[in-house]
């Protein structure tokens, strides 16, 4: 099953939004530095396997035998109320995640993936439209992840 939402996660994020962003001192707040040092484990695995993190200012994903980039030189601002904001630029715009910190920060909830600006009703209409709208929903309905130690690998 985990297997099938890291598939699930991977794809949605590799489905045409190889992005880039920067990092921004400015916006390094406790929340954000501890999500930024964090490797993203889904809950119940004992901070084993794979994982999402921050590495080198990309987001990316680690199978268990290599790292791939899932967007380059993303962007994360505390937004308050626990929540961490990801944000990458989109031919147009942004594609901003964000995340739902709970229990003390260490546990993550997607709780959405958007575009910003919103996409016009033609765009919603399109292809990628729906991609996107079906990735969103899908993506809340993941599995919680927790915030572990960065790993030395």
């Amino acid at each position: 099953m985990q297997q099938i939402y890291y598939r699930l996660f991977r794809c949605v994020l590799f489905a045409g939004l190889l992005v880039a962003a920067s990092c921004s001192d400015n916006r390094a707040t406790a929340v954000v530095s501890k999500f930024a040092e964090s490797e993203l484990h889904y809950i119940g695995t004992g901070c084993e396997g794979p994982f999402w993190a921050i590495r080198d200012g990309n987001f990316v994903a680690f199978d268990g035998a290599a790292y791939r980039v899932q967007m380059e030189n993303v962007t994360l601002e505390d937004i308050g109320s626990h929540r961490v904001s990801m944000s990458s630029p989109l031919p147009k715009g942004n594609l901003v995640t964000t995340f739902l910190l709970k229990h003390d920060d260490t546990v993550a909830l997607i709780e959405g993936i958007r575009p910003v600006p919103d996409f016009t009703p033609e765009q919603w209409a399109s292809a990628y439209g729906a991609q996107m709208r079906q990735a969103s929903e899908t993506l809340r309905a993941s599995p919680s992840l927790v915030l572990c130690p960065a790993s030395k690998s």
